[in-house]
């Protein structure tokens, strides 16, 4: 029965240092493949620091066109303020213009009919004197 015992402890080491074994490769396997995945995540991992980067210099130029975009706004508004006040002033003056230029008429007009209502009544007295 010592010998059935000494042969099955025999066993049961040798199963141990072959699973102990087993092990031991197992590890080296998987050591192994995190290397070949560390080397395949580098390049990876650059892409994504460029790719980082490339987003950041895209935000920083639409930041810089909304700052320009505002700004042309803002230039937009100002002209089309001094243009509106332009007109305004050149409405006024058409307008006194044309004002002066009516009371001119006007004045011109009564003149020129009291003269043709005087001369129609001296026409009028001679007719009645020749009568």
């Amino acid at each position: 029965m010592n010998d059935m015992f000494a042969d099955l402890w025999l066993y049961v080491m040798a199963a141990g240092v072959v699973a102990v074994l087993l092990l031991f490769i197992l590890l080296i396997v998987v050591v192994r493949r995190a290397g070949r995945s560390v080397k395949m995540i580098e390049p990876l991992g650059q892409q994504m620091g460029f790719l980082g980067q490339r987003v950041q210099e895209l935000g920083e130029g639409q930041s810089q066109l909304a700052g320009g975009l505002q700004t042309v706004s803002q230039t937009q508004t100002v002209a089309q303020a001094q243009l509106m006040n332009t007109l305004e002033q050149r409405l006024a003056e058409v307008q006194a213009k044309m004002a002066d230029s009516l009371h001119g008429s006007t004045v011109k007009t009564t003149r020129s009919l009291t003269e043709l209502q005087e001369r129609l009544a001296t026409i009028d007295k001679a007719q009645e004197n020749i009568e």
